[in-house]
């Protein structure tokens, strides 16, 4: 089930669960014959999702999903390095701020200086705005 949220995010462009139930009861049939089960719209409800969310909440559970998902993928790059541009957010969450933790207290976009955040940076190579890993050379 994992695999048709993921075919929904990347499909529309919408990482939220909410929408995901009724855009699977749309396409019941096809996404049986793309997964080789039985799908019903009510296995994308946003309270599955969330159980997906907390199975995948676990390092070795992820760690096995990804080797999974990636287990068949072979990407070959011969790309010359030109322009990168770096884009960076932040994340708030309700949580208790710890001196070495990574969510800490400061400038706040969203007006909420009461709510920890981490910052968030993301590097692009253009002009296709594929995403650099910063372990490469």
């Amino acid at each position: 089930r994992t695999v048709v949220w993921l075919a929904y995010i990347l499909s529309e462009g919408d990482h939220r669960m909410s929408p995901v139930q009724e855009w699977a009861e749309a396409r019941e049939m096809f996404l049986e014959m793309s997964i080789g089960s039985s799908v019903r719209g009510l296995d994308f409800s946003d309270d599955r999702l969330a159980e997906i969310l907390n199975y995948l909440a676990a390092d070795d559970m992820w760690e096995a999903f990804e080797a999974d998902l990636n287990r068949h993928t072979l990407r070959a790059y011969d790309l010359q390095k030109g322009q990168i541009r770096i884009d960076s957010s932040t994340a708030k969450r309700f949580i208790k701020v710890t001196p070495d933790g990574l969510f800490q207290l400061g400038h706040s976009k969203d007006r909420r200086p009461d709510l920890p955040q981490v910052k968030i940076n993301m590097s692009t190579l253009d002009p296709l705005g594929l995403p650099m890993n910063h372990g490469d050379d």
